[in-house]
């Protein structure tokens, strides 16, 4: 050291140099950018997170180097906290040298020369894109999972409107009315089963409707769709396909994937109004702990992959994360229910799989649906039931048991009408009450699930522990493979029709 007490020249870069060398061996991007936004310094771990080595960064404006027109305002807001307050930290959305869109943890710090005036910016970053990703899928996914139950608990209330209706006009129909009322009594009939159409689909949503499953040659789908598209699509789309002879089996319902294709397709159809190009591929993907680690419903299994893509006006980010929302659709009113995808999406998660979508604006869209694939699964053999006559019955004592009073009431006013004895419960615990009562003399009990006190489940389960006799149909909106496993004898989908339900009675009741 000099007698002065100043550190010598050598002495000095050498410290330099060793805090450059600490520098860069830091797992942060590290830069230093001067009051110009020039950049004077970059760390070894700065190449590698953006992707331009320090020949390339040193005396570029970080402004264009990493930001974004799209981004100028986020970066203001920053700078303008930095020369206010000396310091910032947040979110950054910039861009790495391939051009991919990043997420970063950033911390800017000013920094000040030995007069105390700004003399450049230390900026050190990290890449939180994936944990963005992931924690943006896991919120999409919750989300679609609350606005299921709501829709599953609206179309729950809707069937109880709508099976007293379709049963009391039937019933009407059964006396012979007037003939001019005849037309008035089809309409209001063919506009309750649209209802209770348009319940099935929101249903679909919640919850994913369970046909029969088998072994589905996926590829055979794949190609009957393109011979139907080809043959109904505008003229002025074309559409290309690549579609191998190898693609795997899945395990599934035929028609349910036949829906998410067709729906799939016909979305990028009404994507192209002014034409443009379809191109359908599928592959056989096997997906690995990396992938299932950054998405949160993929798997480390085989699938098979859809791909289809549109040359259309393509979606904003905000768009892509509502586009699986039930009623959400970009179209013109009455040209969209906007219950598609979001059945696609219930129908795809219902078979174990998942879908991926990617959009910019002006540059199309892309759909990757995956499903499991099933190599060597065994087709089950399928079930089918006799038909039942729906003959009257012989005074054999029934209970009905649901909560809403006018499905309540007019199913036991039916039973009774075609020889039934009836007596009704509004819960579990009042229908438990008549068995106490009435002992072994009740032949079939008829109960919702969904009831406030003692439900369904819990009225079964005490019935069968009771051993009282009685055999069990359950009438609910659920399907039928799922209220088989609640230990019922029989099954209603609600809104059931006068002639199902006698039908199902009979048939239980002759087991």
């Amino acid at each position: 050291m000099k007698a002065n007490g100043e550190v010598p020249r050598s002495a000095l870069e050498q410290k330099i140099a060793e805090q450059a060398a600490l520098l860069d061996i830091a797992s942060d991007a590290i830069f230093v950018r001067d009051m110009n936004d020039r950049i004077t310094y970059w760390n070894h771990a700065a190449e590698t997170t953006y992707g331009w080595s320090q020949a390339d960064a040193l005396g570029k404006r970080a402004d264009t180097l990493l930001y974004t027109e799209a981004n100028r305002r986020e970066t203001d807001n920053a700078r303008g906290e930095l020369l206010a307050r000396g310091a910032w930290s947040g979110e950054l959305h910039v861009r790495s040298r391939s051009g991919q869109p990043m997420t970063i943890q950033a911390g800017w710090t000013l920094v000040r020369n030995a007069a105390g005036l700004p003399s450049g910016v230390l900026s050190v970053g990290r890449d939180v894109t994936q944990e963005r990703s992931i924690q943006a899928q896991l919120a999409r996914s919750q989300r679609l999972q609350s606005i299921g139950s709501l829709a599953a608990g609206v179309a729950h209330d809707l069937n109880n409107v709508l099976c007293p209706i379709l049963m009391g006009l039937q019933s009407i129909r059964a006396h012979e009315p007037d003939a001019a009322l005849l037309p008035v009594l089809d309409l209001m009939e063919v506009s309750a089963t649209r209802g209770a159409a348009l319940v099935s689909q929101i249903l679909g949503f919640a919850r994913g409707s369970r046909g029969e499953r088998t072994t589905v040659p996926f590829r055979h789908i794949l190609s009957e769709t393109e011979a139907i598209i080809r043959q109904t699509f505008p003229r002025d789309i074309a559409i290309s396909s690549d579609i191998p002879h190898g693609l795997w089996d899945v395990k599934g319902d035929a028609t349910q994937l036949h829906e998410v294709v067709m729906n799939i397709c016909s979305n990028a159809r009404d994507a192209m109004p002014s034409g443009g190009k379809l191109t359908i591929s599928a592959h056989n993907v096997s997906l690995d702990d990396a992938y299932e680690r950054t998405h949160v419903e993929a798997q480390a299994i085989p699938y098979v992959m859809l791909k289809v893509e549109d040359t259309g006006g393509g979606m904003s980010a905000d768009v892509v994360d509502r586009i699986f929302d039930p009623f959400f659709t970009t179209k013109e009113p009455k040209k969209g229910t906007g219950l598609g995808l979001s059945i696609s999406r219930a129908i795809v998660k219902d078979h174990g799989g998942f879908i991926n979508v990617y959009s910019e604006k002006g540059r199309g869209t892309s759909f990757k649906v995956y499903i499991p694939s099933c190599q060597n699964a065994a087709s089950p053999a399928p079930s089918s039931a006799p038909a039942c006559a729906a003959d009257g019955g012989g005074g054999e004592l029934v209970l009905v048991v649901d909560d809403d009073g006018p499905v309540r009431n007019l199913t036991a006013h039916i039973l009774r009408t075609h020889g039934y004895e009836v007596i009704t419960a509004a819960d579990g615990a009042e229908a438990l009450q008549h068995v106490a009562d009435r002992g072994g003399d009740i032949r079939l009990t008829i109960t919702d699930v969904s009831m406030p006190l003692v439900d369904g489940v819990a009225l079964i389960r005490a019935l069968r522990e009771l051993k009282a006799g009685t055999r069990v149909i359950v009438t609910s909106g659920l399907d039928e493979n799922q209220s088989a496993s609640l230990g019922a004898d029989g099954f209603l989908s609600k809104p059931f029709s006068l002639a199902a339900l006698l039908r199902e009675v009979h048939r239980v009741l002759h087991l």
